[in-house]
Formats: structure tokens, C-alpha cells, sequence
């Protein structure tokens, strides 16, 4: 059998090898089985090999190991007066849906329309490729445009989303799996992001992320029982602030500015009642007060339907969050892509028992069970409550209630936009997000 070594040494199978290269391209396992024409459960199997023989975590970890031979692609180019040159790429940025391109083949369709195994040309043309996309993994770089041919990344400064290590932080007994992206910045203060009913780290839009660390550092995290943490995702949404409380005390941080969205909105919520003397800022995105929605939208209906399904399809996602116009869906499908950088952006990443535990968790919030609508008008710290107008979740009047309850706080409504609107409008509402911030 032919056999490589990886970059740390460990010695590979030819299968592992192809398996690996296809793997951080972004197929799915179903995908690369069709593409090396095996069985999924085949694939699987020699994931679980290389991760052990790798001891790596996710796509990106993998990627570093697998790829050999890094290609001098980097070029030096002047940047403004008084600044240090720019460091800048040209390449073709690995999602999924760019695999032609022109580059390599596309694999071809069998007869009965399946996709051809690939041949070793092709596999090491993907490998060439990798290549590029682990330069932009050590070198930091951002996507400064993708339209036109190929896209160019220029560097900045402590490297971005995509290619952010997941590092763990050991909180109140739990291994809390979590990535930090960007610099502390002139106002020294970080953001830590809190994420929605059945989301992990890798469900976040990069554009997003990137768009905030521009002048600050944002920490986004795996809570307890979520993701690549451990632990058991508790029913109640007061443990899972003082969990994620935990965590931001584990990474030596007293004050941070906190952005929950959805049910990380709810939490925020109780982290910022609880806790004052920890949350600086509060941002409240595409969320509800503890009194629940007035129309009783999470818990019945076409939403609660496809948000609770064991699997997604792009327009199940696109319904979930974003604007059913053709602006909205062009958007949102832009949105997914990006998402899709590490893993689909289709693949549930949680268990049932983290959507049962949210579920129960949620519901108690949506009853006022603690009587949290009273305490959250105690919340001193400054609040921004921004959503959607035709968020199908929680519709804007329920933005609207909760910005009436905390004292100091503003509304922002973004037009023709739904629950997902801070992917659909990253730069504008990274830029409000931060003036807000900074003020």
C-alpha cells in the first residue's frame, strides 16, 4: 500500500491521504465517499484514524498536518505612507461551491450520475491548492475581493475566523472549546459572542467576525455541552450564563462587552442582571424579552417545525434567517458560503440532548420562569437591541418590548432583513455594532 508522511511525520495511507485532502476541501462525508467511490461508513473510519494518528480536533488542524510543501505564493506590495507593506495573495479561496475553477478538473459524472472517483492528478491538484489555503491560515489574511476572477487576501492583524485555532479553557469542571480573533485594540476591552438555539462556533459568519476585530478582539466559544466542548448542556438558561461567565473568568478577563444572539440574547440578558460588574456593553441581536414572544412564534407553527428538524437544507436555513426577497436570499446563500469555510454550513454540529436542554431552557425564559422580565430593568450596562424587520422568529415588536424594558438602551431595525440579518448586513451592522461600542 502507498503510504506519506504528514507534516508532524505520522505515516498516512494513500486512502487516508485522499480522504484528508477532500475532507478540508469542504466535502461532506457523504461527498468524498462518492468522490473515492467508498462508503461513508469507510470515510468515517479513516477520519477517526487520522484524528487519533494526527491528534487533531478540526479541518483546519487537519489541513496543517496533511499539507506538505508550502508554495511561495506571497508576494510584497506597497501599502499606504507610513504603514508597513502588505503582504498580499492571489488564490483561489477554498469553499465549496468554488471546486471549479479552473484550477483542476471537476470530477466527472458517471453514468448513473454519480460523481467519478478521483485520480491521483486530481487529489494533488486539491493538494495544491490546500496549500494555498494554509498560507492564509498562518499568514492572517483577509478577503478583500471576490468578485472579478480571483480573489485577493490581504494580511492583517492577528489573523481572522477562517483559519482562528480552536484552543479549550478548563471552566467550573468543563473543557470549553472557544476561538479569539483580532487585538485588544485601543479600547482594551473584548466581545465575547453567545450563540443561538443548536449553533457552535463553526455556524458564525466569518464576514461577521472579521468586520468586529477590526478594532477590538472577539472571543466566540463553545458553551458547556455544545460543539467540541464538554459537559452536559443544562435546561436552564441562568446556568448557562454562569457557565459562560465561568469561561470568561477562566481566560483572566473582568470586564468584557458581551453580544448574545437569539437564545444567546437571552442569556446575555441574565449574564448582564447577574453580573454587572463583568459586562460592560450589551448587545441584544434578533432576540426576546423573558416575557416571550407575543405571537408565540418558537412554540408553534412552520419555525418551531423546521428549527427543531434533524437535518437542514439550504432554503430550511434561508427560511430560519433570512429575507425571503431575492436581495435576501442572494445574501443569505452568500452568507452560508462563507460559513462553510470550515465545516457545511447544512451540518448540525450539536447533539439532541443540546436541542432538547435549549429547548426545555428556552421555554422556561419564554414563561418568565425567575421573573427575569422584572430583573432585566435593572441593567445598567449601556444595551443595543437590533433585528430583523421580518424576522420570522422573533418578530421586531419583540425588539421593540425589550428595548422599552432595559433603561439605557437603543433600537436598531434592519430593513428587509430577518433573523439572521447581522450575516446578511456583516460591514453595516459591524460598523453600527462598533460605533455603539466606542460611545
Amino acid at each position: 500500500m502507498t503510504t506519506s508522511r504528514a507534516d508532524s511525520g505520522t505515516l498516512l495511507s494513500e486512502r487516508e491521504r485522499q480522504v484528508a485532502l477532500l475532507y478540508v476541501e469542504g466535502f461532506s462525508h457523504k461527498e468524498v465517499a462518492r468522490s473515492l467511490d467508498i462508503a461513508p461508513s469507510t470515510v468515517r473510519t479513516h477520519l477517526n484514524a487520522l484524528y487519533r494518528k494526527l491528534k487533531v480536533a478540526n479541518r483546519i488542524e487537519l489541513l496543517r498536518h496533511v499539507s506538505t510543501g508550502l508554495a511561495t505564493v506571497a508576494s510584497k506590495q506597497p501599502g499606504p505612507a507610513g504603514q508597513a507593506p502588505a503582504r498580499v495573495i492571489e488564490g483561489q479561496l477554498l469553499v465549496r461551491s468554488s471546486l471549479s475553477t479552473g484550477m483542476e478538473r471537476q470530477p466527472a459524472e458517471g453514468p448513473t450520475g454519480r460523481r467519478a472517483p478521483l485520480d491521483l492528478e486530481t487529489i494533488d491538484a486539491l493538494g495544491r491548492r490546500l496549500q494555498l489555503i494554509q498560507a492564509i491560515a498562518e499568514g492572517n489574511f483577509d478577503l478583500v475581493s471576490a468578485s472579478g476572477g480571483l480573489p485577493r487576501f490581504r494580511m492583517r492583524g492577528n489573523g481572522q475566523a477562517e483559519a482562528a485555532e480552536t484552543r479549550f479553557a478548563v471552566a467550573n469542571g468543563h473543557r470549553i472549546a472557544y476561538r479569539s480573533v483580532g487585538d485588544e485594540g485601543p479600547h482594551g476591552v473584548p466581545i465575547v459572542f453567545l450563540n443561538r438555539f443548536r449553533g457552535s462556533m463553526d455556524d458564525w459568519d466569518p464576514a461577521l467576525i472579521n468586520a468586529v476585530a477590526r478594532d477590538r478582539r472577539v472571543i466566540f466559544f463553545d458553551n458547556v455541552g455544545v460543539g467540541e466542548s464538554d459537559g452536559q448542556t443544562p435546561g436552564c438558561l441562568e446556568r448557562a450564563a454562569d457557565d459562560a461567565v465561568g469561561f470568561i473568568r477562566a481566560l483572566g478577563l473582568d470586564a468584557v462587552d458581551v453580544l448574545g444572539w437569539s437564545l444567546g440574547g437571552m442569556t446575555a440578558q441574565i449574564m448582564a442582571t447577574k453580573y454587572p460588574e463583568l459586562v460592560r456593553k450589551l448587545a441584544l441581536v434578533a432576540t426576546v424579552p423573558p416575557c416571550g414572544s407575543p405571537d408565540i412564534v418558537v412554540t408553534q407553527g412552520k419555525w418551531d417545525t423546521v428549527a427543531r428538524q434533524p437535518s437542514f437544507t439550504e432554503e430550511d436555513l434561508l427560511y430560519l434567517y433570512f429575507s425571503p426577497s431575492p436581495e435576501g436570499s442572494a445574501a443569505g446563500r452568500a452568507s452560508l458560503e462563507r460559513i462553510s469555510f470550515r465545516r457545511s454550513a447544512l451540518e448540525i454540529k450539536t447533539r439532541n440532548a443540546t436541542m432538547r436542554a435549549q429547548y426545555q431552557a428556552a421555554t422556561s425564559f419564554f414563561r418568565n420562569e425567575g421573573n427575569w422580565y422584572k430583573k432585566i430593568k435593572s441593567i445598567q450596562a449601556p444595551t443595543l437591541v437590533a433585528n430583523g424587520d421580518r424576522d420570522p422568529t422573533f418578530p421586531a415588536i419583540d425588539s421593540v418590548v425589550l428595548a422599552h424594558a432595559i433603561p439605557k438602551c437603543r433600537l436598531a431595525l434592519y430593513p428587509d432583513a430577518g433573523h439572521g440579518f447581522q450575516f446578511q448586513y456583516p460591514h453595516r451592522f459591524a460598523a453600527d455594532l462598533g460605533t455603539f461600542l466606542r460611545h
